[in-house]
């Protein structure tokens, strides 16, 4: 890794937004690099100033449950999209369970044995 790309990756190094592999090469990098260690240390302090001399503000309960729901929603819809399949799937029969009568219940899996998308309410086979 070269000093533009540690430069460019120390905010989320500092907020742990990397994984271990990316954090250990910057770690790796500052301890040898004298000028890449002084970006730190820069950004670690204007940090510290930052969240010493500015005022906290709580983001209201009303917008927290929005932003909340509306990162639920994009999960759902990323699951959906990336095991989501369009025209024909095998399914083959998991378990028969008889209900009572002449009602059978017939519990399917997909063929390839691959997850499915996100069960969405009024969705049939």
């Amino acid at each position: 890794m070269d000093c533009r790309e540690v430069v460019d990756r120390l905010s989320p190094f500092l907020d742990d937004e990397l994984d271990a592999v990316a954090s250990r090469e910057i770690s790796r990098h500052v301890e040898a690099c004298g000028e890449c260690a002084a970006a730190l240390e820069r950004r670690r302090r204007l940090r510290e100033s930052l969240v010493r001399d500015l005022e906290y503000h709580r983001a209201p309960d009303l917008l927290r449950a929005r932003v909340a729901r509306l990162a639920t929603r994009k999960k759902f819809e990323e699951e959906r999209h990336a095991l989501g399949w369009s025209g024909l799937r095998k399914f083959e029969i998991a378990k028969k369970v008889q209900e009572g009568g002449y009602i059978c219940s017939f519990y399917l899996r997909p063929h390839d044995k691959k997850p499915l998308p996100p069960f969405m309410p009024g969705q049939y086979l």
